[in-house]
């Protein structure tokens, strides 16, 4: 799984997306799921979040999360971020800054079985 925290007003974040959707297209028929969570309600709406997807043609799964505790649990201090979590739900890699293709090579050549 990688689970990536993310804004429409980030621009690295923006950089990074269609990295992540190159891997939810190529990996996901091999286990591989990628969930980008952004807050609603942290300087965008949920109308700036489709409009976003739809200008960045985006079909990964998009989770919205309103609840600090929620980033607070995943030490969310800056975005992005992406965790790598491994098939036995151990973080494996906690990613701070825009994700690129060899990182993500790198990353996921480590948690592969």
């Amino acid at each position: 799984l990688l689970l990536n925290f993310w804004a429409t007003w980030c621009v690295p974040c923006e950089a990074e997306m269609p990295l992540l959707q190159r891997v939810y297209e190529s990996y996901r028929d091999e286990g591989v799921r990628v969930v980008a969570v952004t807050d609603p309600n942290a300087g965008q709406t949920e109308q700036d979040i489709r409009d976003f997807l739809v200008r960045l043609d985006l079909s990964l799964p998009v989770a919205l999360e309103t609840d600090p505790a929620f980033f607070a649990q995943w030490n969310v201090a800056q975005i992005p971020m992406t965790y790598i979590i491994d098939g036995k739900g151990i973080i494996r890699v906690q990613h701070i800054g825009e994700l690129h293709d060899d990182d993500v090579a790198a990353y996921l050549e480590q948690v592969r079985p």
